[in-house]
């Protein structure tokens, strides 16, 4: 057969309408898979302006032995009342124990829930690599989100380090 064989060019022209038929195919199916996981991550996670107040009382865990980082296991409780407590325990076993009070507030419009901490303490220096000689106290206001079912408070969003409720 030769390049001007009628047969051929057919089998040619066959192939490329599989071909792209195909590819139009498997273009959709990912498409429509990133929709659908887009609208799941929209209902059981970002959006955080569905919290309350009472979603967020709680127990907390965060744990900073990361690769590259350091030193310790944090719990945070916040209470009813609008106090809570953090208990620091580094790995050497020093535990170190704060309180304070928190507020909460959430903005529906936008979609947005936030804590506020008086008198947070930070047990670890500002790069996260050392327990601090002596912590260091500040007010903080922070993210709180519900992600995938867990509520989650933000303490460095760059380093994925956050408080995990317990459940």
């Amino acid at each position: 057969m030769n390049s001007t064989d009628p047969s051929s060019t057919g089998i040619k022209d066959m192939a490329n309408k599989i071909f792209y038929n195909l590819l139009a195919f498997i273009l959709l199916a990912t498409i429509i898979a990133l929709m659908f996981a887009c609208k799941q991550s929209q209902s059981k996670g970002s959006p955080s302006g569905d919290l309350t107040r009472s979603d967020v009382v709680g127990t907390y865990d965060i744990n900073y032995d990361q690769p590259g980082y350091c030193c310790g296991k944090e719990v945070l409780i916040l209470h009813d009342d609008g106090t809570y407590e953090q208990i620091f325990t580094s790995n050497m076993g020093k535990v170190q124990k704060n309180t304070g009070t928190w507020k909460f507030s959430a903005e529906k419009k936008l979609q947005t829930s936030n804590l506020y901490f008086s008198h947070f303490a930070s047990y670890l220096d500002p790069w996260m690599h050392h327990v601090a000689t002596k912590p260091s106290f500040d007010d903080n206001y922070t993210d709180v989100i519900r992600w995938f079912g867990d509520i989650k408070i933000v303490v460095n969003e760059d380093l994925g380090f956050e408080y995990i409720k317990r459940q």
